[in-house]
């Protein structure tokens, strides 16, 4: 199975795992990291580390962080390896609810690209009537 690290600034990762945990009953092979701006960048990239090798069965491990250029984002840069730790920017609840679905079922190289797909089309202008 495809294992999964989320990474924010403060609580986001956590608390997104945690409302995954209500919906799925189990959050195996996920896990959230909290990169603070008090932290440094080496000890940053301890976690980020850590936390790959944690999740990583040989099946590739996905990344996801909320903001393109953010620090969390270029920690996580460092680790990227094709075709086995590949990430997703700027990812929102609805992709990782699908995340959790699909990773047992979809090669690994083709999950990404559907996962952006799917990510962009959860984003919704509902207008007012």
């Amino acid at each position: 199975m495809v294992g999964i690290v989320v990474v924010s600034e403060n609580k986001e990762a956590s608390e997104m795992l945690r409302s995954l945990k209500r919906l799925f009953g189990h959050t195996s092979g996920i896990i959230a990291v909290a990169l603070g701006s008090a932290q440094n960048i080496r000890d940053m990239r301890v976690k980020v580390e850590k936390a790959i090798a944690k999740v990583n069965k040989g099946k590739g491990v996905v990344v996801l962080t909320n903001l393109f250029g953010s620090t969390q984002c270029n920690v996580c840069n460092c680790f990227l390896n094709k075709g086995r730790v590949e990430m997703i920017v700027g990812f929102n609840f609805p992709l990782l609810i699908k995340l959790m679905l699909v990773r047992g079922e979809m090669p690994f190289h083709k999950l990404l690209p559907f996962l952006e797909r799917y990510g962009k089309k959860q984003i919704r202008y509902i207008k007012a009537q």
